[in-house]
């Protein structure tokens, strides 16, 4: 869910008919310094009323402002560039997917691959650390990695071409533009098979 400005976003948060869910990220752009301006203590998104009510008291949530620091939560401050100037998340649309990956250590240029195979992204990669230690009587050198892979299914209907990786202070951020929309839309078409627990064979209609 993107909010424009901290106006939109004061306006829409407790709207009861916000299209917002609890999976959901809430982005909060043009707050930073050029953008609001000023960059004001607006990063601490609240909780939409309609999911307060519900239970939910935390999610994540992304902007390009800052916020107090007695205020805590799975949120992300500071996002650079700002969107007032082209940065990131002025790019970011209701119904994309975000998938971000803390991939401290890594070199992003030759540790780490993302890929779309087959309407999966693929994030393939590994960690590799190495240390020597040398002394008058001894040398030592340890060697350390461990390989890793995620993928996550797509819709079809996906665009490969729109896809956007960004990486910035050891974490991977991956936009898929409108994937989240049209997953929901995949949901509503599934079907659901329901399973037989009869010791009978399934028996098959056939029509002339």
């Amino acid at each position: 869910m993107v909010f424009e400005s901290v106006e939109d976003m004061t306006l829409r948060v407790d709207d009861p008919a916000l299209d917002v869910n609890a999976d959901d990220v809430l982005v909060l752009r043009n707050a930073g310094p050029k953008g609001a301006p000023g960059m004001p203590e607006a990063g601490y998104l609240p909780i939409p009323k309609k999911l307060g009510r519900a239970g939910v008291k935390d999610m994540v949530r992304i902007s390009d402002a800052r916020m107090s620091g007695t205020a805590f939560g799975t949120i992300v401050l500071h996002i650079t560039p700002e969107s007032a100037v082209g940065g990131p998340l002025a790019l970011v649309e209701n119904g994309d997917l975000i998938v971000r990956f803390e991939l401290a250590g890594a070199d992003p240029q030759k540790d780490v691959t993302v890929m779309v195979d087959n309407h999966e992204l693929v994030i393939r990669g590994e960690r590799k650390r190495e240390a020597e230690t040398k002394d008058k009587v001894y040398y030592r050198r340890e060697t350390e990695y461990g390989a890793f892979e995620r993928r996550i299914p797509l819709p079809e209907s996906i665009d490969d071409q729109s896809i956007q990786a960004q990486y910035k202070d050891g974490f991977l951020e991956i936009t898929v533009k409108g994937a989240a929309k049209a997953m929901e839309t995949d949901g509503e078409k599934a079907r659901l098979i329901p399973i037989s627990t009869s010791t009978e064979p399934n028996k098959v209609e056939a029509s002339a």
